[in-house]
C-alpha cells in the first residue's frame, strides 16, 4: 500500500508539519492524519501505522488491541535531559532535526514490532494494594484522607504507594500520576480488580 496512517498526540503543530514532511518524503508514501486513536479498529490488518504520542498518554493506553496492525508507537519528549533514542523509540523536540529524524528513519526501517504494551507491562507489576489505590482514585476518591479510609491503612502507607507506582510509571508529581489515572482506558480496569 502506498498509505501510512499517522496520529499525532498533543504535539506542537509546527513539529507536526515537520515530522509529516519528513515522514512522506522519506516514505514516498501519502499520509493519512488520524485524528483520534479509535480510528485504529476499522483498519485492516497489516495496515502501517506510525503514532507519535506523548509519554502520559502512551504510559496510560493499551496498544496489545492493534497487533494485528504494522504499527510504530514513538514517544515525543520535549525537555532537556531526554536524549533520541531508537531502541526506546523517544525523539525529543528540543533535540537537533537531524538527530529526531535519524532516529525516526531507523524505528520506520527497524523490522523490530514492538509487541510489549507499556500500560499492560506496569499493571503486571503492581501489588494488588498499588492496584486497588488506581481503582479508588478512578472512582473519584483524590484525598489522601478518603483513599486511607476506603482501604483502611494510615496515610503514609497511602503515600508510599502512590510514590511506588509513580515510579513504575516513570512519573515525577502528583498532578501527573493523577492525570495518567484518569486518562487510563477504561478497558483495563479488569486489570485493576484489586
Amino acid at each position: 500500500m502506498n498509505l501510512i496512517h499517522i496520529y499525532f498526540d498533543n504535539i506542537d503543530p509546527y513539529a507536526k508539519a515537520e515530522l509529516s514532511g519528513y515522514l512522506e518524503f522519506m516514505t514516498g508514501k501519502r499520509l493519512v492524519v488520524m485524528s483520534n486513536l479509535s480510528e485504529l479498529m476499522s483498519m485492516n490488518d497489516s495496515q502501517e501505522v506510525i503514532i507519535f504520542v506523548n509519554k502520559l498518554t502512551h504510559g496510560a493506553t493499551c496498544f496489545c488491541q492493534y497487533e494485528r496492525l504494522n504499527m510504530k508507537v514513538i514517544d515525543v519528549v520535549d525537555d532537556l535531559v531526554t536524549s533520541c533514542s531508537a531502541l526506546r523509540r523517544i525523539i525529543n523536540l528540543r533535540q537537533p532535526v537531524s538527530c529526531i529524524f535519524e532516529t525516526i528513519s531507523r524505528v520506520i526501517n527497524s523490522n523490530h514490532h514492538r509487541t510489549a504494551c507499556q500500560l499492560c507491562h506496569v499493571l503486571s507489576e503492581l501489588t494488588p494494594e498499588e492496584k486497588m489505590l488506581i481503582k479508588i482514585i478512578r472512582e473519584g476518591k483524590h484525598t489522601t484522607e478518603e483513599m486511607a479510609s476506603e482501604m483502611g491503612i494510615g496515610n503514609k502507607i497511602i503515600s508510599k504507594h502512590k510514590r511506588k507506582i509513580m515510579d513504575k510509571v516513570n512519573i515525577d508529581n502528583s498532578i501527573s500520576f493523577y492525570n495518567w489515572v484518569i486518562n487510563m482506558e477504561f478497558f483495563n480496569l479488569s486489570g485493576i480488580s484489586g
